[in-house]
């Protein structure tokens, strides 16, 4: 077949005419059919173009170069799936279309287990993994477990009577007051943090050494962070444990500052801080033996049961007339007195049948202890006999219970009133088992009453010591022989 030859002179033209401008050439995102003549495919007839240009015309590098600056910022897109030829200093390279990769699924190799867990890397020993030491709970619970060494010890040291035992125990209490003492001096503590450590701080100032003037201060800056923080509860409690302090060192001045804090309680009506105060000043006023205090206790003691069938605190109400019998029978032993003592201890006994009152084994047998005191001041023999067996039937039937604590303490519950988050656990009001707050007494522990009740027993049979073999004085050797052996 014969070709026409203006095609080759085109075709001549088109590989080597005159230089290319600018607007000849074409733009890259024009699509070119490529050329199937003579069998030759488009990538054969492109690369023969190419190679055919002679020395004078536009390099590929200028030809790139001419159609970025006319209207690109770059060089032409490569598309996927389409060969490109790449020119690197006249040079030509082929690169082959990249297949698209597609996402992997369900890769497993083929040497682990279906069960194999990479092994965790354990980290080198670094400081900074190491939480940081609060000294202040470090010595704030050094001090906890020095106070309970001291404890435990004092038992050993108190019937030693060794000069080595009582160093040590004062060494442990000194130790942990020092922790103590640390805390509050070196620390910024949280309110009610330093509130609490300061309540600690000055009850073992209290009950241990004779620094009262320390006990005070501690407390005095407690009570200003309590009313600056509205912290009420631990402000009374600071304030009762203050009254104490204050007794030891000048009475009279205690007897005001508690009068005081009475009458702010009973213009704010509150009834459980005014049972813990009243209690608190009838015991300061039962350390004397005159008429004019005898009379200020009653008044106080009648208060208080009046407030307490108010409020239907029957437990409250009951101690408190069994107060009141007792200090009949301090007054005077006459007949009025004595009498006055019957009908107060007989309205106790009234709410025996309560339950908050039958929960309560100590108040069953104060109640008995009482009673044969009544009996055996109106020198009837056979009504004392009759109420020692009483007496000690009361000792037998609560010999083990779960209430009597070994310090002697008992705690006298409150109705329809409930604790606080703040309430404390060592002061005269505290949070019972069932969230209610109870009223501690500190009293005799079980072993001492048994002690208590011999003697006791001895003088109720002591009329007839001669005619019954003597067995007054043996109750009072049985009743030393349990001090000997306890």
């Amino acid at each position: 077949m014969a070709f026409p030859p203006q095609m080759f002179a085109s075709r001549h033209k088109m590989v080597s005419g005159p230089p290319l401008d600018s607007q000849q050439i074409a733009s890259p995102h024009q699509k070119y059919e490529p050329l199937s003549r003579g069998g030759r495919s488009s990538q054969a007839n492109l690369s023969a173009g190419i190679n055919t240009h002679p020395p004078h015309t536009l390099s590929h590098e200028a030809i790139l170069q001419q159609s970025s600056n006319a209207n690109y910022g770059g060089p032409p897109p490569i598309r996927p799936g389409v060969a490109v030829v790449i020119p690197v200093s006249n040079k030509q390279y082929y690169q082959e279309p990249r297949p698209t990769p597609k996402a992997a699924t369900n890769l497993q190799t083929p040497f682990l287990s279906a069960d194999f867990k990479p092994p965790v890397s354990t980290p080198a020993h670094d400081a900074s993994l190491i939480p940081p030491i609060d000294y202040q709970v470090l010595l704030i619970s050094l001090a906890d477990e020095y106070f309970t060494a001291a404890h435990a010890r004092g038992s050993v040291a108190a019937l030693a009577q060794q000069e080595a035992e009582t160093h040590t125990y004062y060494k442990l209490v000194a130790t942990g007051l020092g922790c103590l003492e640390a805390v509050l001096k070196h620390f910024r503590l949280q309110p009610l943090v330093e509130v609490n450590v300061r309540l600690r701080y000055a009850m073992i100032l209290y009950e241990e050494t004779e620094n009262s003037i320390q006990a005070e201060e501690a407390l005095s800056k407690g009570v200003a962070i309590c009313e600056m923080h509205r912290l009420h509860d631990l402000k009374y409690q600071m304030q009762h444990l203050l009254a104490r302090v204050l007794y030891k060192r000048n009475p009279r001045a205690s007897f005001k500052f508690v009068d005081g804090i009475i009458q702010d309680l009973e213009a704010y009506q509150y009834i459980p801080w005014v049972y813990a105060f009243r209690f608190l000043r009838l015991s300061f006023l039962l350390e004397f033996s005159s008429h004019q205090e005898n009379l200020i206790a009653l008044s106080h003691v009648r208060f208080l049961s009046s407030t307490a069938e108010k409020y239907g605190d029957k437990a409250v109400a009951a101690i408190a007339m069994t107060l009141e019998s007792l200090i009949h029978l301090r007054e005077s032993n006459s007949a009025e007195s004595i009498e006055q003592a019957q009908r107060a201890l007989a309205a106790a006994r009234s709410s025996q049948f309560d339950p908050l009152v039958q929960n309560n084994p100590q108040l069953a047998v104060l109640t008995s202890f009482v009673d044969l005191c009544c009996a055996l001041q109106t020198f009837d023999p056979k009504h004392a006999a009759s109420k020692m067996q009483a007496m000690q039937t009361s000792l037998e039937n609560h010999p083990n219970a779960s209430a009597w604590a070994n310090d002697g303490s008992f705690e006298i519950p409150i109705s329809h009133t409930k604790a606080s988050p703040t309430t404390g656990s060592d002061g005269p009001l505290r949070q019972g088992r069932d969230g209610k707050l109870v009223l501690s007494f500190n009293w005799l522990p079980i072993e001492d009453l048994h002690v208590l009740g011999y003697l006791l027993s001895s003088i109720a049979i002591a009329y007839r010591n001669t005619s019954d073999g003597h067995r007054s004085e043996q109750l009072v050797r049985e009743g030393i022989n349990f001090l000997d052996s306890e």
